[in-house]
């Protein structure tokens, strides 16, 4: 390093004051008020604490500057001795320097740590679907060979130091030795554009520690079975792994992935352990998670001395401090974050109880955790193997050792439900005044989705005052002067040119459908007559979208919750809805018998429920059931499309919010949402599997529901949010029995409550819109005292013909 070297922050590095912390992170490290966190995101260097002097002659390096220009202007701006700034700052640049917190500004070290490929790119001579990770010598992306097969392509980045490539070589020699056994299969590697790669099969599953947070969340006794059972095939995946002369020696829980059968596979092992390995590329260096150091390791730092290699005995420590934290959440010791106190903390304080974190005591596997924790390597379990048997014959604790309680805020829920109930009802100033915000009449946005929501809750209490609510709001909506407050907002691009002029979801013919429903539920023959005529009425208009949400589709799903309503026999013949929706039906599938396989066509290259395939699969299924006529030619052989189109990504699958034809080269999208997401396609995989019996389709449907699970939102509405993805796990519950997807869909339900009003607003979603705003959650709150009977809004079938009709007061 030389002092006349010009030296600049790399773009991304994030300096913050202690005080911002979170408090637990705040208690865990050693610092002052008024020192600050330095840290670089995608980085594998840990944050470092510096005092406010050093803070700031950091921040003198936004730009380039040499050492000596940044400690003159850092000595100007504070009225210090220049000379003496230097001599006491040059310690702690030199070591920001050796962590590349300090960087040549014109090295590849000064960018921002970003991937270095996009969604269609290829590269390796494979098909860019998705970058995993990126870090500052090494990425990893999803991607698809010339075959089809979705893998993972591992590769390192441009400048990447040669221990790097050394970590590649290591780690193709390991995995050509493992074969696939407890590992991913090496499937290629090589050299692309002077980048070495290593080609391996891609796995399925989230890491160790989203896995076992999942299952802790749900503190049944059978997802503590679930969760104990996977401890132990982590221990039976290392043991297989050590009976193959290889030590992992990079324990933690993101190099663990767990499919949503426990199914673990262990991957990362560029620093892994084994002899004929170490004879031809030499012993690796030690690395890891401070977490998970065993004694011997801390003794050795702590003493100044080499850490020792990677060893059997080392690593059955390290498992059994991530045991212990998959099982309690937390770790073993209330660790410092300062690297000292440690490395003493490991080497000389022992685990604390289970009934210290909140658990109940679980004598025998807090014993094998005990003796494999022990900080005499000879009173260990002997081998991996032994550990493994000894904790897994542990007998759980009746009930489990997860004490019961909830994560979910029934309290927020019930807020909810109570504000929007008191907002549009008979004491509420809108129900006089109209809802302030355009479009004032629609389903989605305006009268008629509170009228749709009060109809609903109504049924679910059998509450004769909120049903004549719903009469009232769903009057209103009807009143609404069609003009462009009563349907269109430009604002939020809600137009006439975008959503057209038939759209159940959009237009009048919405406010007709939700009118009959109401009818029907008040007994009101008359009313539900004159409402189902002008629903076919307003939906007879020009329309050449095929969409759901927008589109003939809609018209046809919306057809077939009507004929729910009506019996063979009733006063309200069945014949004329059933004309107009076989001849809806027609008219679409006309039109989809001359697209070309979903992949390749570019008419359709939305594969989403709201604006794509699965919502016009999804409305014909409907059709089908609600009607008894045929079901269209092609549209098994449609499905087997869609679900080809499926990536799997977690636990799950997921699909592109646009198919690669329609991108036109640019970077796939995804979201966890009902509109364009994973949540959508549930629905449609349970009424093929409730139609088909096709088993294929209840898995694809499982996978769909775990990433609507498993993928995190900002957003809590129905139509793209956290409420719309709860209803795809009710359904799923719904169709399975399953109590595990009822409890999700309770998590996910209480996210969705986060959000008050004038959070919707900051984001121009009117409040009662009921698929953008709070009246949807609202609603699913209420839904959510008789789980079995909830049904996404306007769009999963309610029930019909059941007797759940209220009289009128």
């Amino acid at each position: 390093m030389s002092i006349t070297d010009p030296w600049v922050l790399p773009k991304g590095i994030i300096i913050t004051p202690v005080e911002e912390l979170a408090a637990k992170l705040r208690e865990q490290v050693e610092a002052n008020d008024g020192d600050f966190a330095i840290s670089r995101p995608q980085s594998r260097t840990p944050s470092r604490i510096l005092d406010s002097q050093s803070a700031a002659l950091l921040r003198e390096f936004a730009t380039p500057k040499t050492i000596g220009q940044a400690v003159a202007y850092y000595s100007r701006a504070v009225g210090s001795d220049p000379e003496h700034t230097l001599e006491d700052a040059l310690p702690m640049l030199t070591q920001l320097i050796s962590w590349r917190l300090l960087v040549p500004p014109d090295s590849n070290d000064a960018e921002e740590i970003q991937p270095s490929f996009h969604a269609g790119e290829t590269v390796a001579g494979c098909e860019v679907l998705q970058c995993f990770q990126a870090l500052e010598d090494s990425e990893v992306y999803q991607v698809k060979r010339p075959t089809g097969q979705v893998a993972a392509l591992k590769i390192l980045r441009v400048g990447a130091p040669p221990e790097s490539s050394r970590m590649f070589h290591r780690e193709a020699a390991i995995l050509r030795r493992l074969d696939g056994s407890v590992s991913p299969a090496l499937l290629d590697e090589g050299v692309w554009e002077d980048r070495r790669y290593l080609l391996l099969e891609w796995c399925n599953g989230v890491d160790a520690g989203s896995a076992a947070a999942m299952l802790s969340q749900d503190r049944s006794a059978d997802a503590q079975r679930k969760l104990f059972d996977l401890c132990c095939n982590i221990l039976r995946a290392y043991s297989r792994l050590h009976d193959q002369g290889v030590t992992h020696s990079d324990i933690h829980p993101r190099n663990l992935l767990v499919d949503d059968a426990n199914k673990v596979t262990i991957v990362d092992f560029g620093l892994a352990w084994e002899e004929n390995v170490n004879q031809q590329f030499g012993e690796p260096y030690r690395g890891g998670v401070g977490f998970y150091f065993e004694p011997e390791y801390a003794t050795a730092v702590r003493q100044g001395n080499q850490p020792p290699s990677a060893s059997r005995l080392g690593e059955q420590y390290a498992l059994a401090a991530l045991l212990y934290s998959l099982l309690t959440g937390t770790n073993y010791i209330d660790f410092s974050l300062t690297r000292d106190e440690m490395m003493r903390q490991i080497a000389e304080d022992g685990p604390l109880p289970f009934d210290r974190r909140d658990m109940a005591r679980w004598p025998e596997a807090e014993r094998a955790l005990g003796k494999a924790l022990s900080k005499d390597p000879s009173a260990r379990f002997i081998s991996m193997s032994e550990f493994a048997d000894a904790f897994s014959s542990a007998p759980m604790p009746e009930g489990g050792w997860i004490r019961s309680g909830t994560t979910v805020d029934a309290a927020a829920l019930d807020r909810v439900l109570e504000h929007e109930l008191a907002r549009v009802g008979f004491s509420g100033g809108l129900i006089n005044s109209g809802l302030p915000t355009a479009p004032k009449a629609s389903l989605t946005y305006g009268a008629a989705g509170v009228a749709y929501a009060l109809y609903r809750i109504a049924c679910r209490h059998q509450d004769a005052a909120l049903l004549s609510l719903a009469d009232v709001w769903c009057r209103r909506a009807l009143s609404e002067p069609e003009n462009n407050d009563s349907f269109y907002n430009s604002e939020i691009e809600i137009t006439p040119e975008i959503v057209g002029q038939i759209a159940p979801y959009h237009t009048l013919s919405g406010i007709h459908a939700v009118h009959a429903l109401v009818s029907h539920a008040m007994c009101d023959v008359p009313s539900q007559a004159i409402a189902l005529e002008g629903f076919m009425a307003a939906s007879q208009k020009p329309c050449d979208n095929l969409d759901l949400a927008l589109g003939r589709s809609g018209t046809l799903l919306v057809s077939s919750l009507l004929l729910d309503t009506l019996e063979e026999g009733d006063v309200l013949p069945r014949a004329p809805l059933m004309a107009f929706g076989n001849q809806t039906m027609k008219s679409v599938w006309q039109e989809i018998e001359q697209q070309p396989p979903i992949r390749e066509g570019t008419v359709i290259t939305y594969p989403g429920i709201a604006h794509g395939w699965a919502g016009i699969l999804y409305a014909a299924l409907c059709w089908h059931e609600s009607s008894g006529s045929e079901l269209p030619s092609g549209l098994e052989e449609r499905l087997q499309q869609l679900m080809e189109c499926a990536e799997p990504w977690g636990s799950g699958v997921r699909w592109p919010w646009v198919l690669p034809q329609g991108r036109k080269g640019g970077a796939a999208s995804y979201m966890p949402g009902w509109c364009n997401g994973t949540a959508g396609h549930i629905f449609l995989w349970t009424a093929a599997h409730r139609r088909f019996r096709n088993d294929a389709y209840l898995r694809i449907a499982e996978k769909a529901a775990w990433n609507a699970w498993e993928t995190p939102s900002s957003i809590t509405n129905l139509c793209c949010g956290f409420a719309g993805q709860a209803y795809g796990l009710l359904n799923f519950y719904k169709h399975t029995g399953e109590n595990i997807w009822l409890e999700r869909a309770r998590e996910l339900a209480s996210r969705a409550a986060a959000w008050n009003s004038e959070n919707y607003m900051e984001f121009k979603l009117p409040p009662e819109s009921l698929y953008k705003g709070e009246m949807g959650v609202a609603l699913l709150a209420a839904e959510l005292s008789a789980p079995h009977t909830a049904c996404m809004p306007f769009f999963e079938p309610e029930g019909w013909p059941s007797p759940r009709r209220i009289t009128k007061i």
